[in-house]
């Protein structure tokens, strides 16, 4: 069988387009800086000039980039970089706005657990207008972060929709910038959740966590369907664990102390059980201090806009 000759030359037109792409990245200097760290001659560049042609294309269009969302490369964040190993290849790396967002986002790692969404994640004490708030509101702001300061749990009770959870967010969010590591939980999720772990046996590695966290956050407490296993055998053991252990704990709440004892008495099949009820209470009262947010309903204010 005769053999076919696959090699070809390139036409004089496209040997000058070549010879001007060649001389085109002579002249550019991350170019020149590549060859020269690297020990490399032109007959390099030559050899590979169509790698180091798209390279120049892709770092250009990223240079000129204004942020992650107007970022056009192939993958969101990330440029195709040249490296030189033992052959020329090309490596993925963060640009400098991913590696920003990165570092402005480490202290995520700190929230081990959360029950919230992602925007609670983000909220912080310097986004709230203190102009449009009441002098109520702010003097239990200022509560709230003297309490960061003394390390004292809150327990921040109020109507439906003040913004208890917005603020317990924003200090939660504080203490992992801080370094350390929280949990914000919700009860009625918890419950829900450790019936959903007994099919696993995963309970109490999950109450563990609870338990040791530096930080945690109870939010909505009362919230929750009682039952002598929820309260009892659940929420009595985390709540004392981190009163003997003196651990930090912050509470949010639509009942004052008074009315959150009356809640625990009574289960959900109305078995009434007041010295359990005022033992768990007790608990609290030893992690938190009780503080009040008054406020109109700010759901419906938003809701309404």
């Amino acid at each position: 069988m005769e053999n076919i000759n696959f090699s070809f030359e390139l036409n004089d037109e496209l040997l000058q387009e070549r010879k001007q792409v060649i001389e085109e990245l002579k002249n550019e200097k991350i170019v020149r800086d590549f060859l020269m760290d690297h020990r490399l001659d032109v007959s390099f560049l030559e050899k590979h000039a169509t790698v180091f042609r798209q390279w120049v294309q892709r770092k250009k269009i990223c240079d000129q980039c204004q942020g992650l969302k107007e970022c056009s490369q192939e993958k969101e964040g990330y440029l195709k970089d040249l490296v030189m190993e033992d052959v020329l290849d090309v490596h993925l790396i963060a640009c400098r706005y991913l590696k920003e967002k990165r570092r402005q986002e480490a202290y995520l790692d700190n929230i081990i657990v959360n029950h919230g969404n992602m925007e609670m994640k983000h909220q912080e004490f310097a986004s709230i207008h203190l102009e449009e708030e009441s002098a109520e509101y702010i003097l239990c702001l200022k509560e709230l972060l003297a309490s960061i300061q003394k390390e004292q749990g809150i327990y921040l009770c109020g109507k439906p929709g003040v913004g208890k959870t917005y603020l317990m967010s924003c200090a939660a969010n504080k203490f992992a910038h801080d370094g350390r590591k929280v949990a914000f939980i919700n009860t009625a999720q918890l419950i829900s959740e450790l019936k959903m772990r007994m099919q696993d046996g995963t309970n109490d590695a999950y109450m563990n966590t609870l338990k040791k966290v530096d930080v945690l956050f109870v939010d909505d407490i009362g919230g929750e369907n009682v039952t002598p296993w929820s309260r009892d055998e659940i929420l009595m053991p985390l709540f004392n664990e981190r009163m003997e252990k003196n651990r930090l704990t912050y509470f949010t709440s639509n009942y004052n102390f008074e009315e959150l004892e009356d809640h625990f008495a009574i289960d959900a099949k109305g078995n009434k059980d007041v010295i359990k009820a005022n033992r768990l209470l007790e608990r609290i009262k030893a992690l938190s201090d009780e503080k009040v947010l008054k406020g109109n309903n700010r759901r419906l204010k938003k809701s309404s806009q």
